[in-house]
């Protein structure tokens, strides 16, 4: 050919780009959502939420990790009291405060994300 165009696509080059990237973008939702959730178990309760024993475990436990395989990101506690207080007991009822501050901060995430985003209960 005496003249032409060669295109070509950088998918292998930009794929790591790409990746780092989503993974720095959930870092940043992850901590973005330990604070929101210290700050909701810093405050007083309202009525029908959780009951308040301020003691400051739960709240200093809770973490992120960056799942780089899946692209995700989990934010949680691994206090049983957390789990407790989520999804209840025999003996007490539910008194949900991780899903329902997730759920608020919705659009705060996607705006740190700049994209759809899935949020599911473990």
């Amino acid at each position: 050919m005496a003249s032409g165009v060669i295109l070509k696509v950088y998918t292998k080059e930009r794929e790591k780009e790409i990746l780092t990237d989503i993974e720095k973008k959930m870092g940043r939702v992850g901590l973005y959502l330990e604070n929101k959730l210290k700050e909701r178990l810093s405050a007083p309760p309202g009525k029908g939420e959780h009951p308040w024993k301020q003691q400051g475990v739960l709240r200093s436990s809770i973490a992120h990790k960056v799942d780089k395989g899946e692209k995700s990101v989990i934010v949680g506690t691994n206090e049983k009291h957390g789990g407790y207080l989520e999804f209840g007991t025999s003996r007490m009822p539910a008194y949900p405060w991780l899903f329902p501050t997730v759920e608020k901060e919705k659009g705060e995430i996607k705006n740190i994300l700049g994209e759809k985003i899935g949020i599911t209960r473990l």
